[in-house]
């Protein structure tokens, strides 16, 4: 894996909402907010700012769990990369992935066609549409550094679909951005171990229960 160029915290957050903006959370909002998502002005520090708010409407305690002395990368990935490659360790993936997370050997089993379940039909549709489509979109992986392993933060039906289409990734209609920080093994989404759960566990119950914690007011920053 090669690094490309340095990205900045508010485009990755640009990317990540753009990739997340279709879910529920943000139904009430998307007519007002949907041309700031889809066309970010990245020099505009309120459009930035209203960005970071609503990214953490939905991914606040994935977010906040990341360490702070993330550095973010566009990265070029390489076929020896699905070595790496980890999907997230969640209970549709684990399932699936009979003791490897390796991409590489979950895009195998979706591939066999002898599985089933909602995340795989998706996986599925979407590497039909990958096959068409000439959009390029964006996928966010994060990890020690570009030697280790890397775990997908954002994006893990998309990478498991394009690598579903091709092992070789210089095929792929992907730019592949990947936070890198020393203190990664720290961060739940990398390391689910029982030790990171807890700290999450407590960080949240932290967070929620702050007295006159102040309630975010998206129209009110959009008019100031």
């Amino acid at each position: 894996m090669q690094k490309v160029q340095p990205v900045t915290e508010a485009e990755v957050i640009a990317e990540y909402l753009k990739n997340e903006f279709y879910q529920p959370e943000f139904h009430k909002d998307r007519e007002t907010f949907e041309d700031l998502v889809l066309n970010p002005d990245l020099n505009d520090s309120k459009q930035n700012a209203l960005r970071h708010m609503l990214l953490l409407r939905r991914r606040q305690d994935v977010w906040h769990d990341l360490p702070r002395d993330t550095q973010w990368w566009e990265v070029r990935v390489e076929s020896a990369d699905l070595d790496l490659i980890r999907v997230a360790s969640r209970p549709e993936w684990t399932r699936l992935a009979n003791g490897s997370m390796l991409i590489k050997d979950v895009a195998e089993r979706i591939r066999s066609g002898r599985f089933d379940g909602n995340s795989i039909r998706k996986v599925q549709d979407m590497a039909y549409c990958l096959r068409q489509s000439v959009h390029r979109s964006s996928v966010v992986l994060i990890g020690v550094d570009e030697g280790k392993p890397l775990t997908i933060l954002e994006g893990n039906h998309k990478l498991l679909a394009t690598v579903v289409v091709s092992h070789e990734p210089a095929s792929w209609r992907l730019r592949v951005i990947a936070g890198f920080s020393a203190r990664m093994d720290e961060c739940c989404c990398y390391e689910p171990r029982l030790s990171n759960r807890w700290r999450l566990f407590k960080s949240r119950l932290t967070n929620r229960n702050i007295p006159g914690k102040p309630v975010l007011d998206l129209g009110r920053i959009q008019q100031t």
